[in-house]
């Protein structure tokens, strides 16, 4: 889940309440001791920074990217303003020069993305909790 600008403890905290009024179990409920239907991970800044945080995957979204040097910002992903630094740094490369269409770019950058490579924090702790689910989960109900 995308935080915006929600308080990510409080928002933590809704989405485990749901989780559990459904009848499904969360990781945080378990405390790591038994199997779990939802492990509930927020993107502390946004989304763009899972972008980010894999530079192959937008020097293959935009052919244009692959002999540009990228800021030394882009190496922490996570620290804050991620779609509007993305957005600055694509316009500059002559990417999306108006607006930045958050849809098209992502569906442009994440078909190349890989989770071995990606720098973010939030993309990593959600991809490990990830594996920890198991294959087949049965939904309670």
């Amino acid at each position: 889940m995308d935080r915006d600008s929600d308080d990510c403890h409080a928002l933590k905290r809704r989405l485990e309440t749901i989780a559990r009024e459904a009848g499904l179990v969360t990781k945080a409920a378990t405390q790591g001791q038994s199997l779990f239907h939802v492990a509930t991970r927020i993107a502390i800044e946004e989304l763009e920074a899972w972008y980010m945080g894999d530079i192959d995957a937008l020097k293959e979204a935009f052919s244009s990217l692959k002999s540009v040097k990228f800021p030394g910002d882009f190496s922490n992903p996570d620290n804050g303003g991620t779609w509007e630094r993305l957005h600055r740094f694509l316009k500059r490369n002559g990417i999306y020069r108006n607006s930045f269409p958050k849809i098209d770019a992502a569906r442009r950058i994440a078909k190349h993305m890989n989770p071995e490579k990606n720098r973010s924090r939030s993309f990593v702790s959600a991809k490990q909790s990830a594996l920890l689910l198991p294959l087949e989960v049965g939904v309670p109900g």
